[in-house]
């Protein structure tokens, strides 16, 4: 709300024609910083309201992020459903057990690879690959 400019002139001078003008002069100037006061305010409230939803959009994304890892983790435990729970000791035994398992697959794969293989000179296939 603009102030008269006889108003205007006697707040910047600090002082007043009359009564009525210094009441006139001092509501406008408490308008005035009522308006700002309410403007600071608001902006506090969007401040606070924009901190609020940080914290809880960083609380879900980690939320998130562990029930996505968990899932991960739960997926990759079913591609080896023979396996023991990581949390539990091997024994010796089962160690050297899997380790027997674990060379007679790897003894496999090496024969049936160099078996398959067409640069093998015993292969069945070597004839047709090198005979065309």
């Amino acid at each position: 709300m603009p102030l008269r400019p006889e108003i205007e002139a006697a707040v910047e001078r600090n002082q007043a024609f009359s009564e009525p003008a210094r009441w006139a002069a001092w509501e406008a100037v408490d308008a005035k910083r009522a308006r700002r006061a309410r403007r600071w305010l608001r902006l506090g409230d969007y401040m606070a309201a924009a901190l609020i939803g940080l914290f809880f959009g960083a609380f879900s994304a980690v939320l998130g992020l562990l029930v996505f890892l968990f899932g991960v983790w739960l997926i990759h435990r079913g591609d080896r459903p023979g396996l023991p729970p990581p949390w539990r000791q091997e024994t010796p035994e089962e160690a050297f057990r899997n380790k027997l398992i674990k060379a007679e697959l790897e003894s496999e794969r090496e024969r049936s690879w160099w078996w398959s293989n067409p640069a093998n000179p015993a292969s069945p296939t070597y004839e047709d690959h090198y005979n065309d």
